[in-house]
């Protein structure tokens, strides 16, 4: 048997300290996720703070099955539900802020000339159509654009086809109409 002949010279500080992400689940992420989700922000750049576990590990959470995790996925639901919400409201906000829509420039005789901004409009569309968007992904039924065609009878049942004999006969043939009917 070999033995190892080393000095230890680590501290009972330096084997308590705590190395890399997490990657256990824990109660604490998991709330300290979903509020972050429901508040609009995005799970990558919450994954990327230093203090929180990984990506993957987030999606190891959510496709390892337990009791535990099963609740977790529903409170992760509840909170992507809410930041769809979240971002309908915050299309409104951008698309009512017109603050730097127009700016000031002062040309080579000093006057001042107000100007259109078009990149800050631009860009204010393209927050707005990629909050659509992605509420229309966490939200299809709600936010989504329907292209769906729905046959449903006036109580939103399926449809019921009732042929009677008679029609059956014309249908197959059997008895020719008259020219008449």
């Amino acid at each position: 048997m070999a033995i190892n002949r080393r000095k230890n010279t680590s501290t009972k500080k330096n084997r308590l300290r705590k190395v890399g992400r997490p990657n256990l689940f824990s109660w604490k992420y998991a709330e300290d996720l979903c509020k972050w989700l429901a508040e609009g922000k995005s799970l990558t750049k919450w994954c990327r703070k230093e203090a929180n576990p990984s990506y993957s590990t987030v999606m190891r959470w959510l496709w390892m099955p337990s009791d535990i995790k099963e609740e977790f996925n529903k409170m992760y639901e509840r909170a992507r539900k809410q930041q769809a919400e979240y971002f309908v409201d915050d299309t409104v906000d951008i698309a009512d802020d017109g603050l730097n829509d127009f700016i000031e420039k002062k040309d080579e005789k000093g006057n001042t000339r107000v100007l259109f901004n078009k990149e800050h409009v631009l860009r204010s569309k393209l927050r707005v159509d990629t909050r659509k968007w992605a509420a229309s992904k966490l939200e299809p039924k709600k936010y989504g654009d329907s292209s769906q065609l729905k046959l449903t009878d006036g109580d939103g049942g399926p449809i019921t086809l009732t042929v009677k004999y008679e029609d059956r006969k014309i249908l197959s043939g059997e008895e020719e109409l008259d020219e008449e009917t």
